[in-house]
């Protein structure tokens, strides 16, 4: 049998593959979310980007390394087969990239200055769709 590349793999795409890899990927972005929260971390005070001071908690290598274990032992047991993010990876990539596009628009849209009318203030699309500026203003 040939191995299958991206391109086949992508022409093989069906609803049922796109649902399922789409509920993957938000279980694991949850549990990575439920994850931050629960794992326990060193705290510290830095500042926010108005200058107040806010506190942070540094889990993320502990939290990647529960991750690598838990998967392990979850793949060891038999429970779960980590086959799946090779034989349904362009399933995966257009599923984590769709979930990735919309929360960057949903993000993008709270901007303060995506909110004001554009055409009205004769401000340039570029600048609004691309906006590349240093420091913590958006006005």
């Amino acid at each position: 049998m040939p191995e299958p590349n991206f391109i086949s793999m992508l022409t093989e795409l069906t609803s049922l593959n796109l649902l399922e890899a789409a509920g993957m990927v938000l279980v694991f972005v949850g549990v990575l979310f439920l994850g931050s929260v629960v794992v326990p971390g060193r705290r510290i005070k830095g500042p926010d980007m108005e200058g107040n001071t806010r506190e942070y908690k540094l889990n993320g290598l502990a939290l990647f390394l529960m991750t690598a274990f838990v998967i392990a032992l979850v793949q060891s047991m038999g429970w779960f087969s980590l086959s799946v993010l090779y034989s349904q990876f362009a399933a995966l990539f257009v599923a984590a990239n769709v979930f990735a596009f919309l929360l960057a628009t949903w993000l993008f849209s709270r901007l303060p200055a995506f909110r004001k009318p554009l055409l009205a203030s004769g401000v340039d699309i570029l600048l609004v769709c691309c906006p590349i500026r240093l420091g913590s203003e958006w006005t």
